[in-house]
C-alpha cells in the first residue's frame, strides 16, 4: 500500500509551470507539526499536484494557508552536479488537495459568507398567498 495523508500550511506561494505537452503542475513544500509542547517538531514535505488541482492551487493558495493533502510517496533521484553524488528526494505526489481554512483570530474570515439566519417557518396555505 503506498497512501499518504497530510494536513499543514504551505510554506511559500505556489508557482504553476507547464510540462513541454502543456500539462499543469504545481511544486509546493507544506510545513507538518508533529508531538506537541516541549517535543513538537515541524517536518517540511515536498508535495507534486498536477492538472486542474495545480491550477487551482496556484490560483487559490497562499504562502501560509492551510491544506490537507491525500496522494503516495514517490521518490526523484538525480546525479548532483557539483559533487556527483547520487541524490534522492522522496515526496508526494498529490491525488486530493482539499483547501482548508485559517481560524480567524477575532471572528469569522472576512472572506467566509455568513450564515443566513433561520426563519421560523410559515404557513403558506392557499388563503394566505398574497397575489
Amino acid at each position: 500500500m503506498n497512501s499518504a495523508h497530510i494536513i499543514g500550511n504551505i510554506t511559500a506561494d505556489p508557482e504553476l509551470r507547464h510540462t513541454p505537452s502543456g500539462k499543469a503542475v504545481c511544486d509546493i513544500t507544506v510545513a507538518v507539526n508533529t508531538g506537541h509542547g516541549d517535543h513538537e517538531e515541524t517536518a517540511f514535505l515536498g508535495v507534486t499536484v498536477w492538472g486542474a488541482q495545480a491550477e487551482a492551487v496556484a490560483r487559490y493558495k497562499l504562502k501560509g494557508d492551510p491544506v490537507a493533502v491525500s496522494g503516495r510517496l514517490s521518490q526523484d533521484t538525480w546525479q548532483d552536479k557539483d559533487t556527483g553524488q547520487n541524490r534522492r528526494k522522496t515526496k508526494i505526489v498529490a491525488q486530493h488537495v482539499q483547501f482548508l481554512h485559517r481560524p480567524a483570530p477575532n471572528g469569522p474570515r472576512q472572506d467566509t459568507p455568513q450564515q443566513a439566519p433561520q426563519q421560523a417557518p410559515q404557513d403558506h396555505t392557499p388563503d394566505v398567498i398574497p397575489f
